[in-house]
Order: C-alpha cells, then structure tokens, then sequence
C-alpha cells in the first residue's frame, strides 16, 4: 500500500488524470461501481424495509374554524 501526502489540488489533479486515463468502457464500470457503493453508504427508503414498516406521519391542524370562512 503506497501512502503519499498532497495537496487537495495536487490530488483532484491526480483523480481526474487517473480517471481521464481510462477507456470510456472502464469510465462506465467506474461509474456503476460508485453508484453501487453509494447506496451502501446514502441508502433509499426502498432499500430499507424497516423505513416501510413504521410511518411518521405529522398532523397540522388549524385553530381556525372552517366553517366561518
């Protein structure tokens, strides 16, 4: 494992570079692989069952009285 220490310029520079290096058939697999490991890290609510389970509901309900309106 190589450890090297640059500047937030320098390593931008060296991703896109790297990235810019692929074919764009590689660009397209990198690419699905980072949506993949994305939804492990941001998961949706369909991903997770328990979110379907337990619905939070908030209730607003106006002082106002309707039928003087």
């Amino acid at each position: 494992m190589k450890v090297s220490f640059l500047t937030k310029e320098e390593s931008k520079r060296q991703q896109e570079e790297d990235f810019l290096a692929l074919s764009q058939s590689e660009r397209m697999v990198a690419f699905f692989n980072l949506i993949r490991q994305s939804k492990r890290y941001f998961p949706t609510k369909s991903s997770m069952p328990e979110f379907e389970k337990s619905n939070f509901v908030i209730e607003i309900k106006s002082k106002i009285n309707d039928s003087s309106l």
